[in-house]
């Protein structure tokens, strides 16, 4: 192959890491405060309040993190929240779609997986894969996918941040 000729990009495979062994440091500063929060809950789960916008900045997440409501007991899941930077990698603003409307079937059920098992679960997961929507294979993720209540015992919002990389050849 001559240097004209560059080698398509490795599709990395999906790893579902409920170790939570996190490389991007952002993402282990989300956890930790996840994890914080959700001890002191009587319910066990954070309050979709405990990462608000200025949380969410202090982590160094804010432009990386998406909150996305769970509708009808997880059934369908809404954006509420789509952070600059995802946005911009989208190039698309998806703030009050239904994923199950812009995602082809067989990206929607791998997002979904991960919002199932986390609202399953009670607890967050790593995820790491790439992006598979608009073309853009070629930009790898690190990603937290943790539940948040809304005043209550409940999974009503899954927090995800997504910190983008290049995946190898």
């Amino acid at each position: 192959m001559t240097s004209s000729q560059a080698a398509p990009p490795r599709r990395i495979g999906r790893v579902f890491d409920p170790g939570l062994a996190f490389r991007d440091d952002r993402l282990q500063r989300a956890c930790a405060h996840w994890q914080a929060a959700a001890h002191v809950s009587p319910s066990g789960l954070p309050d979709r309040a405990s990462f608000g916008l200025e949380t969410l900045h202090a982590l160094g997440a804010l432009s990386r993190a998406m909150l996305i409501d769970v509708v009808d007991g997880g059934a369908r899941f809404r954006f509420r929240l789509i952070g600059t930077a995802l946005t911009a990698i989208a190039e698309r603003d998806a703030t009050g779609r239904f994923l199950d409307e812009l995602y082809p079937p067989e990206v929607y059920t791998k997002f979904k997986a991960s919002l199932d098992w986390v609202m399953r679960e009670r607890r967050p997961v790593r995820a790491v894969d790439t992006f598979e929507f608009s073309g853009k294979e070629f930009i790898g993720y690190e990603a937290l996918v943790a539940p948040l209540a809304a005043g209550g015992a409940d999974v009503a919002v899954v927090l995800v941040v997504a910190i983008d990389f290049a995946p190898p050849r």
